[in-house]
């Protein structure tokens, strides 16, 4: 049978072990933060040497900013705006389907977006580029559907 006061000790002593738990610390190596995506105040860890199972030595805490605070890094979460589009190609893509054939018409094209907030530390990375393959046009029926006739202009390029 519990006595109060051992109860009251039991108590006393998860209630210090709850407080003087460690905090949680970074998950994220800092070797993992990504100048275009990362946040400057993400925190991370980073090793200073290495045992032979490959653990760390000395583990010390950091941000995505880095040591200096000068890595590039976002302060804010970026407004992408398009600020160009430019065509690359265009192809046709027929498929069979169990009971029918599907025709679907491609437009490559490379796009450019800026951000207007300006979030990153680093200018570089206000502008971004992909290549964007959109479909413009799909039709289908019981036999083969040629994409590329009918006004739907095929030059073969399927990339950027």
């Amino acid at each position: 049978m519990w006595r109060p006061e051992r109860l009251l000790f039991v108590v006393a002593v998860l209630a210090l072990l709850f407080v003087a738990a460690p905090a949680a610390q970074a998950q994220m190596s800092c070797d993992q933060c990504d100048p275009a995506t990362s946040y400057c105040d993400e925190e991370c860890y980073y090793c200073r040497g290495f045992n032979v199972d490959g653990s760390c030595i000395t583990t010390l805490y950091s941000t995505c900013a880095g040591r200096f605070g000068t890595a590039p890094c976002l302060t804010c979460t970026p407004t992408w705006t398009e600020t160009s589009r430019e065509y690359r190609g265009s192809y046709g893509n027929d498929d069979f389907h169990w009971t029918y054939w599907e025709c679907t018409h491609h437009v490559v094209e490379w796009v450019t977006e800026t951000d207007t907030s300006q979030c990153n530390t680093d200018s570089t990375y206000w502008t971004r580029s992909f290549c964007d393959d959109t479909i413009d046009h799909s039709e289908s029926g019981s036999g083969p559907q040629e994409c590329c006739d009918g006004g739907w202009y095929c030059d073969g390029f399927h990339s950027c």
